[in-house]
């Protein structure tokens, strides 16, 4: 049940999260059943109350009630003194992180970020960018690197449409997806490449960079096809093409790859279609503007 309830709790956080930050004591009484869920647990809360909404108190509540679990459960204990960090780098303060790995310090950085934007904090963040970088020591360094930065883009990304009028958002947006980009397709296998190259076709072709966006999205959709991705991997390289075909004022290309979509989303199973179908929806929506 508590697997479930974390799955939910992702689902809904984007949109929602202070009615998720207020579920998690459900989840909490549910981690006497299952602990081998509870690292899971701690970093969905990590996330949440952190990373959407900024509350560094809210967090230590949660580290506190969490830590008596941590004795025998070598995962808790390191997701714990990860949420530590970060509470403590969103705070302002530089706690000292020598006993974690230093990959664990650059992951710890990842919703000190997310923190940080919900400030609108640009020159705070780019500070915090360049001292995560600056602990990169070997490459689970730099893939934790590439995946808060990936992650700070996509968030920025979910949230522009509010923030368009602010210049340094969009930049800090483009910025940190092409983070992603070089540090993914320097340690990365060809799916965290492609996906990289999905993150910086869709930030560009938010901001109206299309002609840009498309030599990514093309990148991104011809990796899917040398691979042979699995088909809804392939509905989300054809969402980036879209975009980008639409930002670049190719129509037609993008009836054609709309169409393209609906075909590989026509052999999804209901679960994974429920996923892609609202793709498909922005496809059609960018087709009749």
């Amino acid at each position: 049940m508590l697997a479930a309830f974390i799955d939910q709790a992702f689902a809904d956080h984007a949109t929602a999260p202070a009615t998720v930050a207020a579920r998690l004591p459900e989840g909490f009484a549910l981690l006497a059943a299952a602990p081998d869920q509870a690292e899971s647990f701690a970093r969905l809360t990590e996330h949440v109350v952190l990373g959407h909404l900024d509350d560094t108190a809210q967090l230590e509540n949660w580290i506190a009630r969490l830590d008596p679990l941590a004795a025998g459960n070598a995962g808790l204990g390191l997701a714990l003194a990860r949420a530590r960090l970060a509470g403590a780098l969103a705070a302002g303060r530089r706690d000292p992180g020598a006993a974690l790995p230093s990959a664990e310090q650059v992951r710890a950085h990842g919703n000190a970020l997310l923190a940080l934007t919900r400030r609108g904090a640009w020159t705070e963040i780019r500070a915090l960018l360049d001292e995560a970088r600056g602990l990169i020591e070997d490459a689970a360094g730099q893939r934790a690197f590439a995946a808060i930065t990936n992650n700070l883009a996509g968030d920025l990304r979910f949230y522009h449409a509010t923030h368009r009028a602010d210049a340094a958002y969009a930049a800090l947006m483009i910025d940190a997806a092409r983070l992603a980009h070089e540090h993914w397709h320097a340690v990365g296998g060809w799916l965290e490449q492609e996906r990289a190259d999905y993150q910086l076709a869709l930030c560009l072709a938010s901001t109206g960079a299309g002609q840009e966006a498309l030599g990514y999205a093309r990148s991104c959709w011809q990796r899917c096809r040398d691979h042979g991705a699995e088909d809804d991997e392939c509905c989300y390289a054809l969402e980036a093409l879209g975009h980008a075909q639409h930002a670049a004022g190719l129509q037609q290309d993008l009836a054609e790859t709309r169409a393209l979509m609906a075909e590989y989303q026509s052999r999804l199973d209901e679960g994974s279609r429920r996923y892609t179908a609202p793709l498909l929806a922005a496809l059609d929506a960018l087709l009749a503007t």
